[in-house]
């Protein structure tokens, strides 16, 4: 097993006439040269003070401060925004003013009791610890800190905060007919609107690629969808595209009601821009259609038609999913129009689905011949023998290993 080196400390070696050195600053790895050993290792003797030094100064800064600074090392992103303004907001005030090394298990249990004093959800406060935490990391990578205190809490700690979602509880639209219910309703209301729920609910499409997917991204040719943005919010509020969730496009089959039902938005938009257009609005930052105009929507279209209540992703996505595997849809292809990162996902998601798990051959896997107890005929030689050894038979009420065994043996 390799000895891992310790932090803040570098290595020296030589390669032919050039001695080198290596050592770690601000989480990267450097690297210079010298013409002698005597001023290489003079260097990393100073590399290695300068680094110890570092290393003392953040450990008198506060968690506040060193939160300030590892956020804004990190690539601008909607995601690192949101970890800004939910560390800003909820974590300030309890542990902003700490050392890194004062802060402990004790503090952490105190702070979950008060966000439910807060009236946070579970998922809210599991989120609010995998930010401490990865934070938290970093700084233990780099020396700052001597251990990660969130990982010290008990696993029952943990599961008290963080909720995992049932996906068999996951309301979805059961009924083909209400599909098509809501599809006309939100058409007259909203043509947008009820184009974006075809595609979720009959190519299982996340929301934001929805929003994203432009007329170039539609192959009526090969029938297919290519699923390569996603829409997204920059750090300072404007419209963007980034990455799809998985990092990889994909390629989506357009099944024949939704191929009808974009031929026909086709010819009225003129194939030009996104598919979903968004409304007018003054505001030149935006430009796709918002989620709580499609949210909304649709949860006033449930109620309109009685429908039991369901999110957007139930509705759209989730009722995709289930559908597909409702009718004998295979699991791998699910996983690859769904777009999931590993297989594991789309299985614990819809294994419970799937019709017909087992089947006659599952229930004949294991045959075993189970006969009824007959008394043997020679049970009376059985039980003088017995008697003669003095052993106890099992007419008077205990057993015995011998009197099971046939006579004479």
């Amino acid at each position: 097993m390799t000895k891992r080196r310790p932090n803040n400390s570098g290595s020296y070696q030589q390669r032919g006439n050039r001695h080198i050195i290596q050592w770690t600053e601000n989480g990267k790895r450097l690297t210079k040269s010298y013409p002698t050993e005597l001023e290489a290792r003079a260097a990393l003797q100073s590399v290695g003070n300068v680094s110890k030094l570092q290393t003392n100064r953040t450990k008198s800064q506060t968690i506040q401060e060193l939160f300030t600074t590892w956020i804004n090392t990190r690539p601008p992103s909607p995601t690192n925004y949101g970890y800004m303004v939910r560390f800003n907001k909820h974590w300030t005030e309890l542990i902003g003013n700490y050392k890194p090394n004062e802060l402990n298990v004790a503090i952490l249990k105190v702070a979950i009791a008060d966000f439910h004093l807060k009236g946070l959800s579970n998922s809210s406060i599991g989120l609010l610890f995998r930010i401490l935490s990865s934070f938290m990391s970093e700084l233990l990578e780099n020396g700052q800190i001597d251990q990660n205190p969130v990982s010290l809490l008990s696993k029952k700690t943990r599961k008290d905060f963080i909720s995992k979602k049932d996906p068999s509880k996951i309301p979805f639209i059961k009924k083909i007919e209400d599909i098509s219910r809501i599809y006309t309703w939100l058409n007259g209301q909203n043509k947008s609107v009820s184009v974006a729920f075809a595609i979720g609910a009959l190519a299982g499409l996340r929301l934001n690629e929805i929003r994203a997917l432009s007329w170039e991204d539609v192959d009526f040719t090969n029938r297919l969808l290519h699923i390569r943005w996603q829409a997204s919010e920059s750090r300072y509020g404007a419209d963007c595209l980034t990455a799809p969730k998985n990092k990889l496009g994909r390629d989506v089959p357009i099944s024949d009601s939704l191929y009808d039902i974009l031929q026909k938005w086709f010819e009225s938009t003129r194939g030009e821009g996104w598919v979903i257009r968004a409304p007018y609005s003054p505001d030149v930052h935006k430009k796709f259609i918002g989620k709580g105009t499609l949210r909304d929507t649709l949860k006033r279209c449930l109620k309109v038609l009685k429908i039991n209540k369901c999110t957007w992703y139930g509705a759209t996505r989730h009722t995709f999913a289930s559908q597909w595997v409702i009718n004998n849809g295979s699991l791998v292809k699910l996983k690859e129009i769904m777009g999931h990162a590993s297989f594991s996902t789309t299985e614990q998601s819809y294994i419970h689905l799937v019709p017909g798990k087992y089947s006659d051959i599952d229930r004949k896997v294991i045959q075993v011949e189970l006969k009824d107890y007959e008394k043997a005929k020679d049970w009376k030689l059985l039980e003088i023998d017995s008697k003669l050894r003095g052993d106890l038979l099992p007419s008077d009420g205990h057993w015995n290993e011998r009197d099971s065994r046939p006579n004479g043996q």
